[in-house]
Order: C-alpha cells, then sequence, then structure tokens
C-alpha cells in the first residue's frame, strides 16, 4: 500500500507555498512558508469554530476536503506533538498503523497541512487553541524577550530562562488575561458545546495551560492507553449532546528530541498510540456514541534530525557576541538577535560568510512576507515588537543555532521551515 504524496488522499501542499530559499538569499534549499490562507492549523481551527456555528477569525479549510460534516455533534482534536508529515511516510507505507487502516478502509482523508512560523509547540497550540495566527496571539516562540518583566523567558514554564521551577512569571504579577487576551475555543464555544481538554498529569496546573485551555474542563491523562480511554468515555457521558474534546500527546516529540526524529525509538511509541487507539478507543466505540463523532487526528510540527558538525555555536563568534543586547532567543532553528544600536547593518554583513549554515531576515522582512500571518505585510502589536528582535536566524540543511542556556545537545530539534519541521498531517474521520 502506498499512501505517499503521489496518493490522491485529499489536497497536497499548494506548490507555492514551496519556495527555494534562494528567493530569499543568495543561496538554495527548499522552505515551506505557512498557508495561513488554507491549508494551515489557522484553517483546521477555523474549521471547528464554523462546524459549531461560530464565526472564524480566518477561512477554514477548503470545501470538499474534510468527510461529510452534516449532523456532526461532536468534535475531537487530537494533537501528537512532533508527528511530522515526512516523518510518517516510511510508517505509513507498512499498512500496520491504525491512521493507515482509517485511510484505507474507512473512509478517512488523510491531508497536508502547515505549521505556524515558528514550527514550535507554544505558538502552533496557541494557533490550535484560538484559530488565530502567531502575530495575533503574540506567543512568538519557545524563548521570548518579555520586555515589560526585562527578561528572557521560557515560554512552557512561564519561568524566566534558567529557572528550575515553572510559574515564576505568575509570582512576578503575569497576569494571564491580559498577556494572552485572546479567546479560546473552548471560551468560544461555551456554553452551548460542553469542551474538555485532555493533557499529561505534570502541565495541568501549569501557566502555559492556564493560558492555552481558558474555558475547557480540563482532565488529566497519564500514558497513552489512558488517553485512548478517557477519549472514549468523554464521548459516552452525553451521546447526543454537542461536544468539543482536545487532546494533546507530548511524548514524540519528547522522544524526537532525545533520540532523532527517524529513530526506531519514536516509531516504537507511536505504534504503542496506535495500538491504544486502535483498541481502547475505536474498537470499544458503540455506534450510539459514535454517531455525529468526526475524528480530526493532527501535529504542532515536526522535527529535523540535527547533525552536530553543522551547528552554528553563537559564543564561538565574538564579533556577534559583542552586538547582542541580550542572548538570542526564539527556537534552535529559529533565532531572533537583539542588537545593539547601529549593528543591524555591520551584523548582517558578517553573518553572510555562514550563508550555507543560516538564512538571515531581518524581522521586517519575515513579518512581510506572511511568515507570522497574512496577508504579507501584517503588523504585531506594538508591545509584543521586542519579542521578534532585529534579526531572524534559520538554520539551513540539518544545522541548528545554538547557545548555552544549557550545555545539552539533543538530536531533534524543530522551529525552521523545512518542509521535515513545516508539514503535518490531518486524518480526518467520521466515526458515525
Amino acid at each position: 500500500m502506498n499512501l505517499g504524496l503521489d496518493l490522491d488522499l485529499g489536497l497536497g501542499l499548494n506548490p507555492e507555498l514551496r519556495v527555494r530559499s534562494g528567493d530569499l538569499s543568495s543561496e538554495g534549499g527548499e522552505l515551506v512558508r505557512p498557508d495561513y490562507q488554507g491549508l494551515s492549523l489557522v484553517n483546521l481551527t477555523a474549521t471547528i469554530l464554523k462546524l459549531f456555528g461560530r464565526e472564524p477569525p480566518h477561512p477554514p479549510l477548503p470545501e470538499g476536503l474534510l468527510p461529510d460534516l452534516g449532523g456532526v455533534r461532536k468534535v475531537i482534536l487530537l494533537v501528537l506533538d512532533a508527528l511530522g508529515w515526512e516523518g510518517l511516510q516510511p510508517l505509513l507505507q507498512e499498512g500496520e498503523l491504525i491512521f493507515s487502516k482509517l485511510v484505507e478502509g474507512h473512509e478517512g482523508r488523510l491531508l497536508q497541512l502547515t505549521s505556524t512560523f515558528p514550527a514550535t509547540t507554544t505558538t502552533a497550540l496557541a494557533t490550535l487553541t484560538t484559530g488565530l495566527t502567531p502575530a495575533e496571539h503574540g506567543l512568538l516562540g519557545f524563548r521570548l524577550f518579555l520586555k515589560e518583566f526585562g527578561l528572557v523567558a521560557n515560554m512552557l514554564t512561564l519561568s524566566p530562562e534558567g529557572f528550575n521551577r515553572p510559574d515564576v512569571l505568575l509570582e512576578l504579577g503575569l497576569k494571564p488575561r491580559r498577556f494572552f487576551p485572546a479567546e479560546t475555543v473552548y471560551e468560544r464555544l461555551s456554553p452551548e458545546v460542553k469542551s474538555f481538554a485532555l493533557i499529561k498529569l505534570p502541565f495541568v496546573r501549569s501557566g502555559l495551560s492556564h493560558l492555552l485551555y481558558r474555558g475547557a474542563q480540563v482532565q488529566p491523562i497519564i500514558g497513552s492507553s489512558d488517553l485512548s480511554l478517557q477519549m472514549r468515555r468523554l464521548l459516552e457521558q452525553d451521546p447526543n449532546g454537542l461536544l468539543f474534546l482536545g487532546a494533546y500527546w507530548d511524548a514524540l516529540d519528547g522522544i524526537g528530541h532525545l533520540y532523532g526524529p527517524s529513530q526506531e525509538e519514536l516509531q516504537a511509541e507511536l505504534r504503542q498510540l496506535s495500538f491504544s487507539l486502535e483498541h481502547e478507543f475505536l474498537e470499544k466505540l458503540s455506534p450510539k456514541v459514535a454517531q455525529g463523532t468526526l475524528l480530526l487526528i493532527t501535529a504542532d510540527h515536526g522535527q529535523v534530525e540535527v547533525r552536530k558538525e553543522e551547528m552554528f555555536s553563537i559564543t564561538r563568534h565574538p564579533r556577534l557576541m559583542r552586538s547582542l543586547l541580550l542572548p538570542p532567543t526564539g527556537d534552535f532553528r529559529a533565532s531572533y538577535l537583539h542588537l545593539r544600536r547601529g549593528e543591524l547593518g555591520p551584523i548582517k554583513r558578517y553573518l553572510r560568510r555562514y550563508a550555507d549554515r543560516l538564512l538571515v531576515l531581518e524581522s521586517d522582512e519575515a513579518l512581510v512576507m506572511g511568515l507570522f500571518g497574512p496577508p504579507p505585510g501584517i503588523g504585531i502589536r506594538e508591545e509584543w515588537q521586542p519579542r521578534l528582535g532585529d534579526l531572524v536566524l534559520l538554520a539551513r540543511g540539518r544545522g541548528f543555532i545554538f547557545y548555552p542556556y544549557s550545555d545539552l545537545i539533543l538530536k531533534g530539534y524543530h522551529g525552521g521551515l523545512s518542509p521535515e519541521e513545516m508539514l503535518v498531517p490531518l486524518f480526518a474521520l467520521r466515526l458515525g
């Protein structure tokens, strides 16, 4: 069975979104821009909002791509962290995963979507839970300079970078509603639609969860079997009611970071998850409960298996270090540089020496290109502008941008515009 890009399982990526980085720089190498106007995570959330009668902030997915949505009352959105389209293809060829079976034998659809830029968890999850582009919701990366606090913050832990405990920013006075004013999908659907979020137990009371899951009844999960079982039980509570269930599973991302996204460890976890979904969720779901239910499975981003030999280490460049106001922020494959006054031109010229490893954009350039949201030229809130700094560095090939916040160097990273990072699957199946 061939489930590659050559099989018509839905709509492939618009070829115009695949661009040569030579269009942006003097060197080649394929990049993928976010398709916020049609085939991205933004449009997936817009589809969910429209299905429940809410006006979405952006266009939904093009008509005809999903299964028949008539009579759908319940929607499950399962987000598998780091399940990239390109890394998934070899496993789909085997035909053993439940995803393959859903597409082949149950009239499911497999579509190719783009992630956000940067292609990282905090940014993409914020988009999935609001339907907004990064420029509109403001969570623009993994590490951000927060001018209002005068520090670099880890956006996963909501703490200053280097702190070992979470939610320190809340103690420093961060007000979740003011910091992240976007209305979540859960809030928009309330009270007519019962809304639940299934997330790992350690994340339930985290500051980031308070931002992203406002309006949801948050339920902790432990393992993949628990995830599958709790999804089924929530459907069984009210078979005839309106329901939106958002679930998030992070294990694939952690494994990909540690071992590499193409390694056996990640494949084993995906098979285990597939087994649980098949036998604890789908097989045990009664026809009555399944009636009117739409299952959507996607990812926040993919990953690139990096090579240490292609690393660009910031601290090995004294000229660059002297130009920085603060340590680089963003992600390992898409970093933001905050420069001292008068250094923009000189540092751009300096970095041209490393054009084989880096693509360099001015932050305003990246905004005009529509990387953070359409249409090209969109701005961001004035108070969020400092989060982008002056330059955006994109790692080429299998490289990454390193600064010693920690001495740990992992084998898989993401954040950039490569197909491995930007392209994600969407499995869509009408359960009944």
